[in-house]
């Protein structure tokens, strides 16, 4: 027995529950794919599955619309996969147990896998609909969105002749994506040269900054760990005190906005710690003054002997590589709100045996912007003895000033609402800079129901949601049927 019922359209609702039941981890996709093969064969519609197992299902427009560009819609199969710690449940055999209570759809003890399953359930609605008018359509599923777009990577630009993109990965309803940030790993390495170290030294530890997400989170200009241990750092050394840095560990995903940094130092006499103390003391005032909004941060100094220390020159072209590189946003798009262009986190700075690393994720929808910020870095790092390596790149998705898409939808939103549809840039990645790199003049959008607590196994879909969501395609294709 059907567990959502009583809403419509009920092909959506009723191809949600059908995928919800079957495991799709990242990684773990091919029994959707087959299945949407299968899906597509019934109902006698063109499509290609590839090596990764990224879907492509192609259907014919309405009647007179034969002649109009096509149109894609993209989402992704795969699911993030977390349950409580209490809940049994094996995500590579079991489907999704759902439960439906006022008007919300839920897991049982696990996530939902609305992100991005209720985009693959609107896809599969729109292509079986009969009563839609609708230019050629072609619906792209990927794989492995959520362990590195890899699906959106590995995808055959040749199986897509559409330059209109409907992507339906976004969880605000009554919100649009028009732009997404890329992103790139920059580290910084170098041999520590350690030396012997003497009785003398100071822990620092600094704790209780906010961090958040270094793509949404950046344009809140939160303090970050590893700049401000720089600043205190140069600080010392200003004030004429020698130290060796005998060990730092700050932050632990690059992706993240660092909320602490511990650098223990070794000192040359047992009275520069009492001026090292004493410094720290100011800073932390000053600090709290430019940080209003953080309460909780704190400077510690503990009396630690270390083992051993890098060399003077290193622990010099450390400070100010800390002290000296670019953090948090670089850019802002005024003409459009102001949203963030184009950032850079100092994520991690750590010890790894032989070498001090330090990792920056740069982020920006601007590729040639996304180029200045990688240049800077690794001139920065070559000159103070840095050597630099780049890892994981993605493209972003630029703001497209003239968008007939974003236009249309806002137009079809304000008929059938009465509102106006918010348009955003997140300066976080989705698959339409991939797609947007794939395929040169691509116009395309960012949409989809209210989805909240993806991730984990609070999610939740909004089904009166997902029925507006419906509706709003439908009004939109309809539109475009008409050329």
């Amino acid at each position: 027995m059907a567990v959502i019922q009583g809403w419509e359209p009920d092909g959506l609702f009723r191809h949600f529950e059908e995928i919800s039941a079957i495991p799709r981890g990242s990684g773990n996709e091919r029994a959707i794919s087959d299945f949407l093969m299968a899906f597509a064969r019934e109902r006698g519609l063109e499509a290609h599955q590839d090596q990764v197992w990224n879907v492509v299902i192609k259907k014919p427009a309405s009647p007179g619309g034969e002649g109009l560009p096509p149109v894609m819609l993209q989402g992704h199969l795969d699911m993030v996969c977390e349950k409580n710690a209490a809940v049994s449940h094996d995500f590579s055999s079991e489907g999704i147990r759902l439960v439906q209570e006022d008007g919300w759809l839920r897991a049982d003890g696990t996530t939902l896998g609305a992100d991005n399953g209720v985009a693959v359930a609107l896809m599969m609605a729109l292509l079986e609909d009969a009563d839609l008018r609708h230019p050629p359509l072609e619906c792209v599923f990927t794989v492995q969105e959520e362990t590195g777009l890899t699906g959106a990577i590995q995808l055959d630009p040749a199986l897509v002749s559409a330059r209109t993109m409907i992507n339906l990965d976004s969880e605000d309803e009554g919100v649009a994506t028009v732009s997404c940030a890329g992103g790139m790993r920059v580290n910084l390495s170098r041999d520590c040269c350690w030396e012997p170290a003497g009785p003398d030294g100071l822990r620092i530890e600094l704790r209780g900054l906010l961090g958040g997400h270094s793509g949404t989170d950046i344009h809140l200009e939160r303090g970050n760990a590893n700049k401000l241990m720089g600043r205190l750092l140069a600080r010392l050394e200003e004030e004429g005190i020698p130290f060796r840095i005998a060990h730092i560990q700050g932050g632990s995903k690059d992706n993240a906005i660092p909320r602490e940094c511990d650098c223990l130092l070794a000192l040359e006499q047992p009275e520069d710690e009492a001026r090292c103390l004493s410094i720290l003391r100011e800073e932390e005032e000053s600090i709290r003054v430019e940080l209003p909004g953080e309460p909780d941060f704190s400077l510690r100094g503990i009396s630690q002997a270390p083992e051993r220390a890098m060399s003077r020159e290193v622990s010099r072209s450390l400070t100010r590589l800390l002290l000296l590189a670019p953090n948090g946003p670089l850019s802002r798009n005024l003409r459009a709100g102001g949203f963030i262009v184009a950032s850079v986190n100092l994520g991690v700075v750590s010890v790894r045996g032989e070498q001090v690393k330090v990792t920056f994720a740069p982020r920006s929808s601007a590729a040639s912007l996304q180029e200045q910020t990688r240049r800077s870095l690794i001139f920065l790092g070559e000159t103070l003895g840095f050597q630099a390596e780049i890892t994981s790149r993605y493209p972003g998705w630029s703001y497209r000033e003239d968008s007939p898409i974003r236009e249309l939808f806002r137009d079809c939103y304000r008929e059938l609402t009465g509102g106006e549809l918010r348009c955003e840039a997140i300066h976080a990645g989705l698959e339409c800079g991939l797609f947007s790199e794939k395929l040169p003049g691509l116009d395309a959008i960012a949409v989809g129901p209210q989805v909240n607590h993806c991730h984990t196994p609070d999610e939740e879909l909004d089904l009166a949601s997902c029925q507006r969501i419906y509706r709003l395609l439908s009004a939109v294709l309809s539109r475009l049927a008409q050329g």
